[in-house]
């Protein structure tokens, strides 16, 4: 029922929605690019359910923290950083490798979804236009610059 992006918490407690507004002066830069496989997120959710179950109430935290960052980064480096950051707590807790698709990729890829393939979001401060082809190169032929996929007001 969200009218636009939000942030999900589910706690012991308590389940926080909170609408957030992504006004990030880098959307240029950013493509969502389709990995050429479907998963499925139930099967990843409980495929890493014993692992998940294992995370710390500070690991917790850290984790919303690094959300929170995300959605009010003011800049690329900024934001890239924060992503590769979540990048690598996820991966320690999953045990997967964060960018099994474009190891080589000039920038930052963040898995989306339960890590399970599907889509990812590409960061880079190269040109959008060498980004797109660099992708196509590479055999994703299914790619959307941010603007194209997500609507704005």
């Amino acid at each position: 029922t969200a009218d636009g992006p939000i942030l999900y918490q589910s706690t012991d407690d308590e389940i926080r929605i909170t609408p957030v507004e992504l006004e990030w002066p880098f959307r240029d830069q950013l493509r969502l690019v389709w990995s050429g496989r479907k998963e499925s997120s139930g099967d990843s959710i409980r495929k890493h359910a014993d692992d998940v179950a294992k995370v710390s109430a500070a690991e917790v935290e850290a984790f919303s923290k690094l959300s929170d960052g995300i959605a009010d980064a003011a800049d690329l480096a900024t934001f890239r950083g924060l992503l590769q950051e979540h990048n690598e707590r996820l991966s320690r807790i999953l045990g997967m490798d964060p960018n099994p698709w474009a190891p080589d990729f000039p920038g930052t890829i963040k898995p989306l979804g339960a890590w399970g393939g599907d889509f990812f979001l590409a960061a880079s401060d190269e040109d959008p236009k060498a980004v797109a082809k660099w992708f196509k190169d590479k055999g994703f032929g299914t790619q959307f610059a941010w603007k194209e996929l997500i609507l704005e007001d």
